[in-house]
């Protein structure tokens, strides 16, 4: 929890950040797409963040293509907004008798000025070259349209594979060419790297929790092929609706950061659902006293708690948490708190749902 804990605040400050980790064979390019479309009213300018799903398209693709071990967990994509820049950092894994040749295209398109781009793009346009995978015009428009921020990575894993970064960035304000500071990024990909290690797959997420990424975020579940037999599950859908509608109903807003977090992590038995938000401090201690009374009811006594909010028509309590508590019984909810202040708390909500 910890790990967690720590890069909740690490990212505290960014208003939207979008990263998974898993097999890009397995998922759909257009769900993490539309999971960013859904904070559209958080970005300073819509054709910025247009853009920006624009050439994800384009670096997803390009996991998706080129990963020489499409089942590894060692592919992701992230990205971030930390209001002055967009930021994108993909991995996957390739060939090392590939990396020279990936290494050349590169530095040949870093070294190209914006005019020469143009022209070589418009040039395989009309030509219809193509790559033996797919289009080769990707890495040509992602250089082009973030204005050569591009930077990248070869690492040797051992005699057979490298892992490849790619960064790139969109400034909202700089316009010329210019050499881009990427160590806020990779601070966050190597806790991101420590926290989905133990994972199968893992996902994370701070922005907007709108009734549209909430609907997203299912469409990535459905998506995952690896998992259909627990995703079709409608308990795992039912839990994520009820903790992302906590977050809305519970959450604050601070120094104009997202309303909260939400992290899913598919592990060999179970998946692992946490959710962070910032809460008054009366509200959080109620929610608190809440947890501990579900958490010590037995399957009857969560059944009769269900009843009573349903017949009681005045009552303002929803079923959130106890349908979470029926729904993952045995196993508990876990709830922390940190980031305390006198007026608000931090709380991290952690359930389990076994794989049935």
């Amino acid at each position: 929890m910890q790990l967690k804990e720590q890069l909740i605040n690490d990212t505290s400050g960014l208003p939207l950040i979008v990263y998974y980790r898993g097999n890009y064979e397995d998922i759909s390019t257009e769900t993490l797409i539309n999971i960013i479309e859904s904070n559209e009213k958080l970005a300073n300018r819509k054709s910025q963040l247009r853009k920006v799903m624009f050439l994800s398209v384009e670096a997803i693709q390009n996991i998706q293509r080129y990963s020489a071990h499409k089942g590894s967990q060692s592919d992701f994509y992230l990205v971030f907004f930390d209001g002055d820049s967009y930021q994108v950092v993909t991995q996957n894994l390739i060939h090392n008798e590939d990396s020279e040749d990936l290494k050349a295209r590169l530095d040949a398109l870093v070294s190209k000025d914006v005019s020469e781009l143009d022209e070589l793009y418009f040039n395989k346009m009309e030509s219809g070259e193509t790559t033996e995978k797919g289009a080769g015009l990707g890495l040509i428009e992602i250089t082009r349209k973030s204005n050569k921020s591009i930077r990248y990575e070869i690492k040797k894993v051992d005699e057979e594979y490298s892992l490849f970064n790619l960064y790139f960035a969109l400034p909202i304000n700089i316009k010329e060419e210019t050499v881009f500071d990427f160590s806020k990024a990779i601070s966050i990909q190597a806790k991101l790297d420590q926290l989905s290690a133990a994972s199968e797959s893992c996902f994370y997420y701070g922005g907007d929790f709108s009734n549209s990424f909430i609907s997203s975020l299912l469409g990535l579940l459905v998506s995952k092929k690896a998992e259909k037999k627990s995703n079709d599950n409608k308990k795992v859908h039912h839990i994520l609706i009820e903790l992302t509608q906590n977050i809305k109903k519970h959450a604050q807003f601070h120094n104009e950061s997202a309303r909260g977090r939400i992290f899913i992590e598919w592990k060999d038995e179970h998946i692992e659902v946490s959710t962070y938000n910032n809460s008054q401090l009366d509200n959080a201690k109620e929610l608190q006293k809440k947890v501990v009374d579900l958490n010590g009811s037995n399957k009857e006594q969560l059944v009769q708690k269900s009843k009573e909010v349903l017949a009681d028509l005045e009552s303002t309590n929803g079923l959130g948490l106890i349908d979470v508590a029926n729904l993952i019984y045995p196993n508990k909810i876990n709830v922390s708190v940190f980031n305390q202040s006198n007026d608000h708390v931090g709380l991290l909500f952690s359930i389990q749902i076994n794989n049935e």
